[in-house]
């Protein structure tokens, strides 16, 4: 078991530092962790712990697993979110040049693997590694938004070393530590054309001689996982876990390409490359869920999760040559994520899972950015399930999420130069969706 769990972990460990996908949950909440929980848009995922995703959703859940086990999930996530213009204007006041942007969505492939090791019926160890936390947005080159967003890309892998112990039969606790790593790019336009026209050097359209700043990042952090379990009665069990945040700073550079040979020192300075670090906070999350067998084939389940979404108040980019920080106002709002699902045992081998969800998004239509154009959503998932032997299950689940109609109309100042009294307005709306498709393993021995 040690070795399959060390090969497994370097696979999932590289699989991993290379996923990342536009945010399932609101913010960059990536939240599909279990296939079988999935199939129920995650309803009882706190409570249920009926397979190894319990070791991140709740890890006291592992008391309720019996011997030695290991999971593989596999989500295939496919966003879609597209930009029609309104009224978008470029600096100076004129409409701004270029297209849509295109579908700024696009398909990842996002894993996770749990293991657990039984000491004994009341004592469990376990480890997961997932991505919680990601986002990807991408529009064409040259879209009316450039100056404001091109690529925007965030990707985290969590390993999680958790214990559980049943306290009584009534009781059960857990815990565990997350060493998180975060890795992010930033990119976006620079009108070097309409700066050089400003000095009087530069005749060229609009757009003509654009820049691309980009900015990249990345940083290990460390949080903990608490989680208890009750079961008043044999057919009821109730769960509550929460998971600190994990603050990184992240460290990288800088780098600009395509910038002409200013004169004005201030603006040679300003577009050069250098180091820099962004500090990112993943939320608190506070869940509490309930699992309620109603007969022997018939379950029901429900969760709430609060994410203190407000820790991400502000975007600060420090530069380390000494220049002015460059800083967006944020100001998130802390959210709650609603789900009911449901359970059926059509026969002793196959299970039929579906559920619903309500999923408040963080961001105001105040501060609603081209970089995560986020906005409330609706979730509906159905899910199968068959054990093909004592030791091996399959979990396959499909998802659809409604994302509302979201409003834009974000400004940008004129990047390090003479023009920052002028801005870049982004005005319109975006059409989202996302479909997910999910399937899991898990083999226990």
């Amino acid at each position: 078991m040690r070795r399959l769990l060390m090969g497994a972990t370097a696979v999932s460990a590289l699989a991993m530092s290379l996923s990342s996908g536009q945010a399932v949950a609101s913010g960059f909440q990536l939240k599909e962790q279990g296939a079988a929980a999935q199939g129920r848009a995650t309803a009882g995922s706190t409570a249920s712990a009926e397979d190894l995703s319990t070791i991140f959703f709740n890890p006291a859940g592992m008391t309720n697993l019996s011997g030695n086990g290991l999971e593989l999930n596999a989500n295939y996530i496919v966003p879609s979110a597209k930009f029609k213009n309104g009224n978008s204007t470029t600096y100076g006041g004129g409409a701004s040049t270029g297209g849509d942007g295109g579908d700024a969505g696009g398909g990842a492939l996002v894993p996770s693997i749990y293991g657990m090791y039984s000491i004994s019926n009341d004592l469990k160890l376990g480890i997961g590694i997932n991505a919680p936390y990601g986002l990807t947005t991408e529009y064409d080159d040259g879209w009316k938004g450039r100056y404001h967003a091109i690529k925007s890309e965030l990707k985290t892998m969590n390993i999680q070393p958790s214990i559980a112990y049943r306290v009584s039969p009534l009781i059960s606790v857990g815990g565990g530590l997350n060493f998180q790593r975060a890795e992010a790019e930033l990119t976006n336009a620079v009108d070097h054309g309409r700066i050089r026209r400003s000095l009087g050097i530069s005749t060229a359209v609009a757009g003509g001689e654009d820049g691309i700043t980009k900015l990249e990042g990345d940083d290990w952090g460390m949080g903990f996982t608490a989680g208890m379990t009750i079961q008043p009665r044999e057919d009821t069990r109730v769960g509550i876990s929460y998971k600190s945040k994990v603050e990184h700073t992240l460290d990288g550079d800088i780098t600009q390409t395509n910038v002409p040979n200013y004169a004005v020192a201030s603006l040679a300075a300003a577009f050069r490359n250098t180091g820099a670090t962004a500090d990112l906070t993943t939320p608190d999350v506070l869940s509490f869920g309930v699992h309620h067998e109603i007969s022997p084939r018939w379950a029901v389940m429900a969760d709430a999760a609060w994410t203190n979404w407000s820790v991400f108040d502000e975007l600060r980019v420090k530069r380390k040559d000494g220049l002015a920080d460059s800083v967006k106002d944020e100001s998130w709002e802390d959210t709650w994520f609603l789900a009911l699902g449901t359970e059926y045992k059509a026969t002793d081998k196959l299970t039929l899972n579906f559920g619903v969800a309500y999923d408040q998004s963080p961001v105001s239509d105040s501060h609603r950015t081209a970089r995560i154009p986020d906005s409330d959503r609706t979730w509906v998932s159905a899910g199968l399930g068959y054990q093909f032997t004592d030791t091996l299950r399959l979990n396959t689940a499909y998802t659809h999420i409604w994302v509302a109609n979201a409003n834009i109309n974000d400004t940008t100042s004129a990047l390090a130069s003479p023009l920052n009294n002028t801005t870049d307005t982004l005005n319109g709306s975006y059409e989202s969706s996302i479909d997910i498709f999910t399937v899991g393993v898990t083999a226990t021995f």
